[in-house]
């Protein structure tokens, strides 16, 4: 008695999954097609991309404009006020060691 109740219960079981399995099935047949227009629509429409780089072009010249602006300060200048401490302690090392 107990082996056929159990069967009996799997057998529902069983059905129940079965005719979901059915609904299931007939649902993808209905949307299968409306799928594969959007597929085949989508693989035929070309994008268009179109990046506006305006803004980006002006603040990188607005930079370049800051960056120009900024004062450098030339390498034979920096030679020069080397070659300028180099005389001043020259002179400095020869007078005090001239002194008596």
């Amino acid at each position: 008695m107990r082996e056929k109740l159990s069967q009996q219960v799997l057998l529902s079981i069983l059905t129940d999954e079965i005719d979901k399995l059915q609904i299931t099935t007939k649902n993808i047949n209905e949307i299968a097609p409306e799928i594969d227009r959007q597929l085949r629509e989508l693989k035929t429409t070309k994008l268009v991309v179109e990046v506006k780089t305006d803004h980006l072009e002006k603040l990188l010249k607005e930079h370049q404009q800051v960056i120009n602006s900024k004062t450098i300060i030339p390498k034979w200048f920096l030679y020069f006020v080397a070659f300028l401490i180099l005389v001043i302690l020259a002179l400095f090392s020869f007078c005090w060691f001239s002194l008596p």
